[in-house]
């Protein structure tokens, strides 16, 4: 078994033999569409270019790739078979059994790219770590991998910047890879091969809306609902503690209390909300970080 990092790919493909069947793992979108677009980038060079995608939902899916790759002496093209293993309950043991199967049909004029985004994607690796199976981990996005994307992206868009604006960007767009990328796409529309200076990416930037907690709190308390979920969304991509959002709130809630509401509508809603955050509160370590945005989500829907 190869495992090869996102980062390395390029150099894997310096090789005069390269394998014809690809498992990628994990569930990052950008390092999935990079690596993806590297294979082929490759197998282009090689006259494959008819591709056929396949979702694994049922058994008869199964089916049909084992007939495409029974059929070898139909093909007069080379082709790209994407398989898609997305189904949560498929078991593990299952999918390794279709990948042996898969691997014992493979000719030289089918490539294959199989895609596997369930959660226990590292317990795939120990099963199958005997065979000799390409495995390309795009799992987490890790400084080293993110650094060659956004160096990749960059060169494709063939974008004249410096290191002073690339160091502006990356601090900007911290957590918020696919916010970074719609910005380099932006510039190279705007500039071109020009060259791009610092101050041209900040007054970029600045265009974009106010989406911090501060505001988030103050659109909630506005009731403007359609505002919040937008800037909460925007919050989401950049931050990983939900909690923060929480505490801002009830804070804000506890401030209104003190100001003495005669009003028992109100009243009654001020303390609903504030019973609803306690339970996240309490509950925090148990709940996972994208149910907490869910609950967030619930919440703006209770300032209405």
């Amino acid at each position: 078994m190869i495992i090869i990092l996102p980062e390395n790919i390029k150099n894997f493909f310096l090789k005069k033999k390269i394998p014809n069947l690809y498992i990628l793992l994990g569930k990052e979108l950008s390092l999935l569409n990079y690596c993806k677009e590297k294979i082929f980038e490759k197998f282009k060079k090689r006259n494959f270019i008819k591709k056929k995608k396949i979702q694994i939902k049922k058994k008869k899916d199964i089916k049909k790739i084992f007939f495409i790759l029974l059929q070898k002496n139909i093909f007069f093209k080379k082709i790209i078979l994407e398989i898609y293993f997305n189904k949560k309950k498929e078991n593990k043991k299952k999918i390794f059994k279709y990948i042996k199967k898969i691997k014992s049909l493979i000719n030289k004029n089918i490539l294959i790219i199989i895609y596997i985004f369930q959660k226990y994607a590292l317990n795939i690796i120990k099963i199958i770590k005997k065979k000799k199976i390409t495995i390309i981990n795009c799992i987490k996005i890790n400084s080293i991998n993110k650094k060659t994307l956004i160096k990749e992206k960059i060169k494709k868009l063939k974008l004249n910047i410096n290191q002073q604006s690339k160091k502006i960007l990356k601090k900007f767009y911290k957590k918020n890879l696919p916010g970074l990328f719609n910005i380099l796409n932006i510039l190279s529309l705007i500039f071109k091969k020009k060259k791009i200076k610092k101050k041209n990416i900040l007054k970029i930037i600045s265009y974009e809306p106010n989406y911090n907690e501060k505001n988030l709190i103050k659109k909630i308390f506005s009731k403007k609902i359609k505002k919040s979920i937008i800037i909460l969304k925007k919050i989401k991509n950049k931050t990983e503690n939900p909690i923060l959002i929480v505490r801002l709130i009830q804070n804000k809630i506890i401030n209104i209390i003190k100001k003495k509401i005669k009003n028992n509508n109100i009243k009654k809603k001020i303390y609903k909300i504030l019973n609803f955050l306690a339970k996240i509160e309490i509950n925090y370590k148990k709940l996972k970080n994208k149910n907490i945005w869910f609950l967030l989500k619930i919440l703006i829907f209770m300032f209405y």
